[in-house]
This record gives structure tokens, sequence and C-alpha cells, in this order.
């Protein structure tokens, strides 16, 4: 058995990256400054240190979602972590586990470690993705079905992993029924300008005609540019999905939304920045 069948989702960290130790410094920073703000504000001082310890899990969350987005430009990971720095210190925006389901799920799509998913990944992906269904809605089962069916059907597929797809498929869809009462179009302006904001701001990742020069990190191979565009266009049609039907995910979309804009708002500058010179 080759060594990385088991799990192949986890991509190696190495310190001598300059973004890598950049962003380990940001979220060790983050986590004593949430703290410190926590603490100040209830005066307890163990529920400071977990306070602090996920405020700064989430930053680094993001910015590991935000490098799937765009793996050839690694700088823009920072953008959204910049942006939500006030949701995540402040206003104890700390949704971990989404997070973790939304990682794992781009990086099944875009094999960025250059390797298929692993049975602990699928069955990581599979049981958290159920769970979030049953806790917070059927959108987060509909996506998870999205991404085992992508990874199922685009290049070098992995068939067997239709199977959760339609599993994830019919029970989110069982969520919806339960639901259904509750599932409304939520039209709130602060929603519609930031999905409005997003869209357009991500629109120059699928105009983008660069050929992708990133490796996979346990291959070494160049990775998949038609699962990368898949992997940009899950993310956004996720991020639009949670904002618009998933009142549940609150605590979750003003996190995500900044990811594609941000990697979209980068190929807009770096694009203007070479015209100049």
């Amino acid at each position: 058995m080759n060594k990385y069948e088991i799990t192949t989702l986890g991509r190696k960290l190495d310190l001598k990256n300059p973004n890598n130790r950049l962003i380990i410094q940001l979220a060790t920073l983050v986590t004593i400054s949430a703290l410190v703000f926590y603490l100040i504000i209830t005066k307890e001082i163990s529920s400071s240190f977990v306070y602090g310890i996920k405020a700064g899990i989430t930053i680094f969350l993001l910015w590991a979602i935000a490098r799937e987005m765009d793996p050839d430009h690694e700088s823009a990971a920072f953008i959204p972590v910049i942006l939500t720095l006030p949701h995540v210190i402040i206003f104890g925006l700390h949704p971990i586990f989404p997070l973790i389901w939304f990682l794992l799920l781009l990086r099944l799509v875009n094999r960025s470690t250059g390797a298929k998913a692993g049975i602990i990944d699928s069955l990581a992906i599979l049981s958290i993705g159920a769970f979030l269904t049953y806790q917070l809605s059927w959108v987060f089962g509909t996506i998870s079905a999205l991404g085992f069916f992508l990874d199922g059907r685009l290049s070098s597929p992995y068939r067997g992993h239709l199977i959760p797809a339609v599993l994830l498929l019919l029970y989110s869809g069982l969520a919806l029924i339960h639901e259904i009462t509750d599932v409304v179009m939520d039209m709130a302006l602060l929603k519609i300008v930031a999905f409005t904001v997003m869209i357009l701001l991500a629109l120059p990742l699928f105009t983008n005609r660069d050929t992708i020069i990133s490796i996979g990190d346990r291959t070494g191979e160049r990775l998949d540019e038609q699962r990368i565009k898949a992997t940009q266009l899950l993310a956004v049609f996720s991020v639009s999905a949670f904002m618009l039907f998933s009142t549940a995910s609150d605590g979750f979309w003003p996190l995500v939304w900044t990811i594609p804009a941000s990697a979209g708002l980068y190929k807009v500058l770096l694009e203007i920045k070479q015209m100049r010179t």
C-alpha cells in the first residue's frame, strides 16, 4: 500500500518558506491579541485562552483555504486574513469545524497535494459534511456532494467518490425537506452588497488564462488546471449558497466571502502592476 493512500490531503508546511513563517507568526499574534481582548472583557482566564486559541486556528485555516484558491500566488492568501481580523478578534467568529470541512473539500477537488484523497480524507469530508448538514443546514450536504461529484468526474477521476456524492445529496435533500419552512432567500442588504462585490472581484479568476505553475506537495508534478478552475468555481458557488440560502451560516460566510474576492482582487492588482512595468 502506498503510504499516501490512507490520507493525502495534508499539505506540507515548510518553515523555510517565508509565507509559511509569516502565517505562523501572524496566527500567534492573533491568538495573543484575542486572548488579551477577551480577558479584558470577561476577566475569565480559562475561557480567554480558549478564545485566543480558536482565533489563531481560525486565522490559519482562512489562510490555508485562500491558498487553495490561487496556488500560484500564495501572497494573495494574506488579504482575507487581514480583512477578517476584526471579525475574528473582536466579534469572536471562530467556525473552526466548517472551515476544516471547506479546506478539505477544496483540496479534494484541486488535489493541491498532487494525489487523490485517501480513505481517511474521504470519510472525514463525508462525516463532517453530514454532521454540519444535520446541525446547521442542508447547504453543507449539497456542497459536499458537489465536491465528491467533481472529484469523480474531472481529470484522473476517482469514480468511487460518486457514491458519497449520491448519499450526501439524498441526505441534504431530506434535510431540506425538514427545513423547507425556513428556507427563503436572505435578501439582507449587507449580504447582497457582499455577494455583488464578491462576484465582481472574483471574475478575473475565471477569465485568467495564465498557465498553472504550482506543483503538488507530494508528487512534484504540476497541478491540473481544470481542477484549479473547478475549485475556484466551487468556492464561489459555495459561498454564494451560504450567503443567500443559509441563515445558520451567519458565523461562516462573513469570513469566507473575502477569499474568492481577495483572490480576484490580487489578480487585478498584479495585472495593473505588470502593465505599468
